[in-house]
C-alpha cells in the first residue's frame, strides 16, 4: 500500500489557502494548514473544517525565520 503523501499549506486559514486546502484533501492528500503563531482564529477555522468534512492538522510557523527549518 502507497505511502499517503501530505502537503503543507503556508496562510492555509485564509480564503485562498482554505480553499487550496480542501482541493488537496479532495485530491485524497493529508493536509498540513500553516498559520502563524499564536493565530488566535486557528481553533475555530479547524473547527469550521471539520463540519465541513475535512480533517486538517496544523502547525504554526513563520516562514520569515529560516531557522526554524534548520
Amino acid at each position: 500500500m502507497p505511502a499517503q503523501k501530505v502537503a503543507f499549506v503556508a496562510g492555509a486559514m485564509g480564503g485562498m489557502g482554505a480553499a487550496i486546502c480542501q482541493s488537496l484533501a479532495r485530491d485524497g492528500l493529508r493536509v498540513v494548514a500553516g498559520c502563524p503563531r499564536d493565530y488566535r482564529f486557528k481553533d475555530e477555522w479547524l473547527a469550521m473544517q471539520r463540519a465541513l468534512g475535512f480533517e486538517f492538522m496544523s502547525e504554526e510557523c513563520e516562514l520569515t525565520d529560516g531557522g526554524q527549518f534548520d
